[in-house]
This record gives C-alpha cells, sequence and structure tokens, in this order.
C-alpha cells in the first residue's frame, strides 16, 4: 500500500511540474540601427557592433526626465534613432536639438543637454571611422 501511494505521489508531482513548466524566453539582439539626421534627411545604417555598441550606450547614458506635455518644434538639429532586432521587431526614439528626447512609448521628455550633444559628435565619428562599415541611403 505504501509503495502504491508512493507511486501515486511521484506520477501527481510529474504531472504537476510539467504542467506548470514555463516557455523559454524569447532572445532578440539588435542587428542594425539607423539614425536620421533632420539637416541632411540622410540614413545611416549601422551593422557593426562596434558602431551599434557606441549608439546604444549614448542612448543608456541619455537617463531621460521630466515628461512635456508639448511635442517640441521639428528643426535641423533633429535625429531619429532607429533599433532594428533579430527578431524582425523594431523601437524608434526621437532627439530634438540638446533638450528633448521621444523613446519607443510615444512620451516626450527632457534630456541633460550636456550627455545629449554627445549625439552629433558621435554621429561625425562614425560616419569618419574607416573602420566601421555603414551606409548612408537616401531616405
Amino acid at each position: 500500500m505504501k509503495k502504491l501511494v508512493s507511486v501515486f505521489f511521484a506520477i501527481f508531482l510529474f504531472g504537476c511540474s510539467s504542467r506548470t513548466a514555463t516557455p523559454e524566453p524569447v532572445s532578440r539582439v539588435v542587428t542594425e540601427i539607423q539614425i536620421v539626421r533632420q539637416s541632411d534627411q540622410l540614413t545611416h545604417r549601422y551593422t557593426s557592433q562596434k558602431a551599434m555598441n557606441r549608439i546604444l550606450s549614448y542612448l543608456r547614458r541619455l537617463d531621460p526626465y521630466g515628461k512635456s506635455d508639448a511635442k517640441p518644434e521639428n528643426n535641423s538639429e533633429g535625429y531619429q534613432i532607429r533599433l532594428i532586432y533579430s527578431d524582425g521587431s523594431e523601437k524608434s526614439y526621437a532627439q530634438v536639438g540638446l533638450q528633448y528626447f521621444c523613446d519607443a512609448d510615444g512620451q516626450w521628455m527632457q534630456i541633460n543637454p550636456k550627455a545629449a550633444s554627445e549625439l552629433p559628435l558621435l554621429f561625425y565619428a562614425l560616419a569618419d571611422d574607416q573602420s566601421d562599415k555603414h551606409a548612408a541611403i537616401s531616405a
């Protein structure tokens, strides 16, 4: 009788554990980054790991704060940044001047002008870096 109860208990536990198993998490990586500078309307496409790491690092350092109720005026100092992932999904960001940033949820926020000033410098550095393969394509 004890063996029968033990076997039943083992089968019950196995059945419960197999039903509560969670699916494997989906992993994805950035495979391409596109940046459009408003002043020339060219799309710069980056696929090298070095360039993408520099751009992602910039986005992490921005640290947006303070929600803005109004959309800032579009001007020649703006940038559109689009991340393309290995699963085909995308996230878009926008930066206007050295003051405003719009994340993927569409909410405009204020940013630190000192941190924001790094994007134009990074944009030129990536364009001048001969070891980094990127392409400029017309919009």
